[in-house]
């Protein structure tokens, strides 16, 4: 049984992609840390999430990007005005 401060694998596997990117804040850091110490099914997942995010980090900086893309890319996602106006997916998300 889970104790009072103990993440669920729900919980562990709903916070991998902030885990591997150590975006989480410290209390929630050390609960997942803790959680993969016990379970092998989610410390397997998190290998496999730090894996791939790796391999397309990697991938991705021997990519020559135009500047020019890069920019317009930067001034749409700063652009408060074109936010309302994004296409939708067909789930309705953003």
């Amino acid at each position: 049984m889970l104790g009072p401060d103990r993440y669920s694998c729900d919980q562990v596997l709903r916070r991998l992609d902030d885990f591997v990117d150590r975006a989480l804040g410290p209390e929630e850091l050390r609960r997942v840390e803790e959680h993969l110490t016990d379970c092998v099914m989610c410390a397997e997942a998190a290998r496999f999430e730090a894996t791939l995010i790796a391999g397309i980090r990697s991938r991705l900086q021997r990519i020559a990007v135009p500047s020019s893309l890069r920019d317009a890319i930067h001034a749409r996602l700063t652009d408060s005005t074109h936010r309302d106006d994004r296409p939708r997916l067909p789930s309705g998300g953003p």
